[in-house]
C-alpha cells in the first residue's frame, strides 16, 4: 500500500463513520467540511511511522482516522473561535451554518474517534492503550488552545516563555504525538522506544510551529502579506524571545502588538521586524531550532533506525526549506551530520 491510498482509505473510514452516524444539518455540515481533506499530515506521518516501525499501515487507519477527526473538530472549533471566514477554500462551517450549529459539528467529531478505536481489530489491551492516548492528547489541544488566548495578557509576567512552550507543545505538537504514540503501541514498541518517538514527534510539532511563527516575518505564508501575526497580537516565538531579552519592552514593541490590528501600520510592521532582526529575538529563535534538531538527532532511535532517522531527517528539510535563508552563518541540519 502506498501513501496515497492509505491516506483515501483513511479520509473514506471518517467519511463512513460520519455517514452511519449522522442525519439531516449534521451531516450537511460535516460533508460541506469534509469536501476537501486537507493535506492529511498527521496520517501521513502516520503511514511513514508504521513502514519504519515495520507495521502493516492497514492495521494504522482506524487510529489515524480518529486522530484526524479530532483534528478537524478541533478546526471547526478553531475558525469560530478565530473568526475565520475561509477553510481549505470554501467557508467554514460557522460562515455557513451558524456559530451554534459549528460547535455541534465540531462537539459531534469528539464523540467518534473512541468508536472507531473500540471497533477496530487490535487486541482489547491495545485498544485501552490507544482510549488512554486520545484522551490525553484530546485534553491537551484544549489546553493548549485555552493558553493562547491567555498568552497577551501575561506578557509582562516571568512566565511567558514557560506558557509560549506549553502552548505550543500541546495545542501543535500533542496529535504528532498522539498519532505516533499510537503507532508505537500497535507495532509493540518496548517503553523506551515509545518514549523516543513521542520526543522526536513533539520536536518536530514544535519546530514547525516555530518555523511558522518566523515565516510571517521573514517567508511566505501566502496570505498576502507579511506580518499578520503581529497585527493579530499574536505572542510568537520571536515575541517571547523579545520579551526575554528585553523584559522591560526597551524598544516598545507591545505597543504594537496589542493595539487594534486594523490601526496597525505596515510600517510598525517594520520597525519590529528590525528590531527581531537587530537586537537578538530572531537569532533566539534560530538557536531554539537548532538545538531542537540537535535533540531529535541524539535520540538513539534516531541514530539505530535508519528508516526512523530518514523519516525525522525529511521532516526536517521538509519544515525547515521555507526559512533555510535565515540560517546563513548558523548551523543548520546538513545531510552529511546525520550519517552516524
Amino acid at each position: 500500500m502506498n501513501s496515497e491510498i492509505f491516506l483515501e482509505k483513511t479520509h473514506q473510514k471518517q467519511l463512513d463513520e460520519i455517514r452511519k452516524n449522522s442525519q439531516e444539518v449534521l451531516f450537511q455540515m460535516l460533508i460541506h467540511h469534509y469536501k476537501t481533506p486537507g493535506k492529511m499530515l498527521r496520517p501521513l506521518f502516520g503511514f511513514k511511522l508504521a513502514g519504519a516501525l515495520g507495521l502493516n499501515p492497514e492495521i494504522a487507519i482506524p487510529w489515524c482516522a480518529a486522530c484526524e477527526m479530532l483534528h478537524n473538530a478541533t478546526l471547526i472549533h478553531d475558525d469560530l473561535q478565530d473568526g475565520d471566514t475561509i477553510r481549505r477554500g470554501q467557508p467554514t462551517v460557522w460562515k455557513v451554518f451558524g456559530s451554534n450549529q459549528a460547535i455541534n459539528a465540531g462537539d459531534f467529531l469528539l464523540t467518534l474517534p473512541p468508536k472507531i478505536i473500540l471497533e477496530s481489530p487490535s487486541s482489547d489491551e491495545i485498544k485501552m492503550k490507544l482510549i488512554e492516548e486520545f484522551s490525553t492528547t484530546s485534553s491537551r489541544i484544549v489546553e493548549g488552545q485555552s493558553i493562547e488566548f491567555t498568552l497577551p495578557q501575561k506578557v509582562h509576567s516571568k512566565e511567558i516563555k514557560e506558557l509560549y512552550e506549553r502552548c505550543i507543545s500541546y495545542k501543535t505538537s500533542q496529535l504528532f504525538v498522539g498519532v505516533a504514540k499510537g503507532i508505537a503501541f500497535l507495532s509493540k514498541q518496548e517503553a523506551s522506544k515509545v518514549e523516543s518517538i513521542e520526543i522526536a514527534f513533539r520536536e518536530l510539532g514544535n519546530i514547525f510551529q516555530i518555523q511558522d511563527d518566523l515565516l510571517d516575518l521573514y517567508g511566505d505564508k501566502q496570505r498576502g502579506n507579511f506580518g499578520n501575526d503581529i497585527k493579530e497580537g499574536k505572542i510568537s516565538s520571536l515575541m517571547v524571545s523579545y520579551l526575554s531579552l528585553y523584559p522591560n519592552d526597551d524598544f516598545k514593541i507591545l505597543e504594537v502588538l496589542l493595539k487594534n490590528r486594523t490601526l496597525t501600520t505596515q510600517d510598525e510592521v517594520l520597525y519590529v521586524k528590525d528590531i527581531f532582526s537587530t537586537k537578538g529575538p530572531l537569532s533566539s529563535s534560530l538557536d531554539s531550532i537548532s538545538n531542537r534538531v540537535e535533540i531529535l538527532r541524539s535520540l538513539e532511535l534516531t541514530q539505530n533506525n535508519e528508516e526512523f532517522r530518514n523519516l525525522v531527517f525529511k521532516s526536517l528539510v521538509k519544515t525547515l526549506s521555507p526559512i533555510q535563508h535565515l540560517f546563513e552563518g548558523k548551523k543548520f541540519i546538513q545531510e552529511q551530520t546525520w550519517n552516524f
